[in-house]
């Protein structure tokens, strides 16, 4: 980041604090604003990638399972997202943790179906789900970051492009057919559940074209998870007739789950936090949003229109 970019930040009261990521879509950084005195993290983007209406609709979600956007900025051709800070992400700490309790294993598990959930609910698919993109706050709480990206992004091929995504992606995706992408993230996250149970991929090849043959086929290795109820579970994510597929809601019902209840601490935990990030979005939220962001209930899209913004 230049002097230039950082001068115009500081402008709006944001100091520019160290590197987080870069992909293939943009650069994230962590951010001190000085006016609200919190920590956010910020993400660079090409202006060119993004759509604006989209942007501001996903502005005006408010959920504990989702990563916030509070705002954005325009400057020299890019794009600068101020989002909620969380310090950790799933994928890292399924390798920095070797053991894993059952009970805790339950919890991760059950919270990452359950912030799939909150954007489902939400009527948007988010079709690039994958340990990375599941952030973990400050408090423990698994959510759910970029998502609805393919239907920010102008480019079409954003998906199938990305490097590393098809190891997630569904056989109906990998035939290049029309088809539902809330079905699809069933799938990436059924692969993104056994990555998290065995730190393996049920589908794996060094050879793209042997690793897409593996998929279409759909057959895994179910010795790999040790418990029957998780195998069904991710049995229940892994079929390639993605009508045959289970919903988010269906999986929360599964035997794995029979008496789970969300943690009353936790969500007390986060509470000032929250009261702080919802200040800070009634203050900075500039704009009204007539448009809802939703994806077709009726019919399957192709991937060159994933998701439909209705007015």
């Amino acid at each position: 980041m230049n002097e230039k970019e950082i001068n115009f930040l500081l402008q709006k009261n944001i100091v520019v604090e160290q590197p987080l990521a870069k992909g293939a879509y943009g650069e994230v950084y962590s951010v001190y604003h000085n006016r609200y005195q919190m920590k956010f993290a910020m993400k660079k983007i090409p202006e060119k990638c993004f759509r604006e209406a989209e942007l501001e609709c996903m502005k005006t979600t408010d959920d504990q399972r989702s990563v916030n956007v509070y705002q954005y900025f325009r400057f020299e051709g890019s794009v600068y997202l101020i989002m909620e800070f969380c310090p950790n992400d799933l994928f890292k700490m399924i390798h920095e943790r070797k053991d894993i309790s059952h009970r805790e294993l339950e919890r991760i598990l059950y919270d990452t179906i359950m912030s799939v959930k909150a954007c489902h609910d939400k009527r948007i698919a988010h079709c690039d789900i994958k340990p990375q993109n599941f952030l973990i706050d400050s408090y423990g709480r698994i959510k759910l970051s970029d998502f609805g990206l393919s239907a920010i992004l102008e480019d079409s091929n954003a998906i199938s492009d990305h490097k590393g995504t098809i190891l997630f992606m569904a056989p109906e995706q990998l035939m290049q057919k029309h088809y539902n992408p809330f079905a699809s993230d069933i799938w990436a996250l059924g692969v993104t559940l056994f990555y998290i149970i065995t730190k393996s991929f049920p589908f794996f090849d060094t050879s793209e074209p042997m690793l897409m043959r593996k998929i279409l086929d759909g057959s895994w290795n179910t010795s790999l998870i040790p418990n029957s109820h998780l195998t069904k579970l991710v049995s229940r994510c892994l079929v390639v007739d993605p009508e045959q597929r289970a919903t988010v809601s269906e999986l929360l019902k599964s035997s794995y789950f029979p008496s789970l209840k969300l943690n009353s601490n936790n969500n007390k935990n986060g509470n000032q936090m929250l009261q702080k990030r919802k200040q800070f979005s009634s203050i900075i939220k500039p704009f009204s949003c007539r448009r809802q962001l939703i994806c077709s209930r009726i019919s399957p899209v192709s991937s060159s229109s994933l998701c439909l913004l209705a007015h």
